[in-house]
């Protein structure tokens, strides 16, 4: 597109509290995940069964990495 046919759109403005609160929730979302995965990780260990938590995780990896890497080559 040429610079003049791009005079006549305006972006609207995002106002920096709107950014904060998009950082604050994201932080927030990390921060839960790994909660909950240290905690997976303290019972799993307390239990002796902390090899069937890592096959679990690197289970899901692999599933997710195959999955996408599909998802991608057939799109």
């Amino acid at each position: 597109m040429t610079q003049a046919s791009n005079q006549g759109i305006q972006r609207p403005a995002i106002s920096p509290s709107t950014i904060a609160i998009g950082i604050v929730v994201v932080i927030g979302a990390i921060l839960l995940s790994v909660a909950g995965l240290y905690t997976d990780v303290l019972w799993f260990d307390h239990l002796g069964f902390l090899s069937v938590l890592s096959t679990q995780i690197f289970a899901q990896s692999a599933l997710f990495t195959v999955s996408a890497l599909v998802f991608t080559l057939i799109t």
